[in-house]
């Protein structure tokens, strides 16, 4: 369910062209999945 909302989210951010919060949810999500 994590996953999904967070694809959402980032539809919706795409959708208003907000690189900036893009990059920082990849690198947010991408340091948890290294951190596991």
């Amino acid at each position: 369910l994590i996953v999904l909302a967070s694809l959402q989210l980032l539809f919706l951010m795409a959708e208003q062209r907000n690189l900036t919060t893009i990059i920082q949810f990849k690198m947010l999500f991408g340091a948890r999945e290294y951190s596991v």
